[in-house]
């Protein structure tokens, strides 16, 4: 892992981290398993993340952050012995976000701020190779499907934080709009098992609005400061 932090000058700070990793699977016979989890199979890992912050005066200040996730599941055994291409479970997967944050602080009194977020996601996963090849001319390869699954996040989001009465009434509110388009591209032999099925469907297709999501949250709270010691919130 390596990390680092700059300062360039008084109103600019940033802030680095690289970091990748390696996990081992073993204890198991590769002519028997058919396939490994996850959470058990080896797995290349690596991450690198960056933000920039500007603060030009004591109101205001804004963020860049970028941060990219990238795993890679490597040697999961084949689930067909001796038939390569017929591995079984997660390959791959990708993680970007991008996020764009301003803040105004105007005074002791209160705050205010908003953010953008923009998430992408890829992931691979293969399943299938239950075939035997001495029943020709169907072959394990055959039965074999492959998931390429992605979505893209947009999040804007708006707080604020207001001081009613100091040190007796403060303001609190909270808002988000989240809207996540997906699709998870479905692949296989046009002539295998899973095609022939759907025939009359039109064969394997996509799914097209697969965890299509819109999520608007709103949140407010009045907080009541009783004394030094407790308070009462509202929201």
């Amino acid at each position: 892992s390596v990390a680092a932090v700059l300062h360039p000058s008084t109103w600019m700070r940033f802030r680095g981290v690289f970091d990748t990793s390696k996990r081992k699977a073993s204890g198991y016979d590769t002519t028997l398993s058919t396939g490994l989890q996850a959470d058990e199979s080896e797995r290349d890992s690596t991450r690198a993340g960056a933000d920039l912050e500007l603060m030009p005066n004591d109101q205001v200040s804004f963020m860049l952050a970028y941060s990219r996730r990238h795993e890679d599941y490597p040697n999961r055994p084949n689930r067909a012995a001796g038939v390569e291409g017929t591995s079984n479970g997660l390959l791959r997967a990708n993680f970007d976000t991008y996020t764009v944050e301003a803040n105004w602080t105007p005074g002791a009194r209160g705050d205010v701020g908003a953010y953008y977020t923009w998430e992408k996601n890829l992931s691979t996963t293969r399943y299938g190779g239950t075939g035997s090849a001495a029943a020709a001319p169907y072959t394990p390869l055959m039965s074999m499907l492959t998931f390429d699954g992605s979505d893209k996040t947009h999040t804007f989001g708006l707080n604020a934080h207001v001081v009613m009465v100091p040190d007796k009434w403060a303001f609190d509110f909270n808002g988000r709009r989240q809207n996540l388009d997906g699709l998870m591209a479905i692949a296989g032999d046009p002539a295998g098992s899973f095609a022939l099925a759907r025939a009359a469907d039109g064969g394997i297709k996509n799914i097209t609005d697969y965890n299509d999501t819109k999520l608007t949250t709103f949140t407010a709270q009045l907080d009541y400061m009783v004394d030094q010691s407790w308070s009462v919130k509202f929201g």
